[in-house]
């Protein structure tokens, strides 16, 4: 009586099998997809950065133009000679020290670009890992439903209710 309850049984416990395992196999193309969609979200992240590390560098060499002019204009205005020593330096100050400004800006905007694109490199690997979980769970929860060998005295993976 219990082996014909057993067997009565087993196609419905194969047919769940399938589908819980179907369901984990599911999942690690949505672990893979989440994955990648968050690589791309980091990718965008880290174009923004760099741009922005751009247009600070712009900002800055245009200032610094606004800035030279600008002492060029109030040493003319004092009757200082344009090509003189001491506005010229003054001018390659101004010019050196707002390009060094506008460099570190740059490298700045690269360096947090690195940084973001490292963390979406990261979200793919962890995708990657999710996804073989799941199939290594599809995989065993489909081999414990299948049907016993009486012959052996084995179910599927191992005994049942394990």
């Amino acid at each position: 009586m219990c082996v014909y309850l057993i067997n009565s049984a087993m196609p419905a416990v194969e047919a769940g099998g399938n589908l819980q395992a179907g369901a984990q196999a599911f999942n690690a193309l949505g672990d893979l997809a989440m994955g990648r969609a968050r690589m791309k979200m980091a990718a965008a992240d880290a174009a923004g950065v760099r741009v922005a590390g751009e247009t600070a560098a712009k900002r800055i060499r245009r200032a610094a133009g606004k800035e030279s002019g600008a002492s060029r204009a109030g040493a003319v205005a004092s009757g200082v000679k344009v090509g003189s020593g001491s506005v010229l330096e003054a001018d390659r100050d101004i010019q050196r020290y707002s390009e060094q400004d506008a460099l570190s800006a740059i490298l700045s905007g690269e360096n947090q670009a690195a940084g973001i694109e490292a963390s979406g490199r990261n979200y793919m690997r962890a995708g990657i890992n999710l996804a073989a979980d799941s199939l290594v769970d599809a995989a065993t929860t489909w081999k414990r439903t299948r049907r016993p060998d009486w012959s052996t005295g084995q179910w599927g993976a191992s005994g049942p209710g394990e």
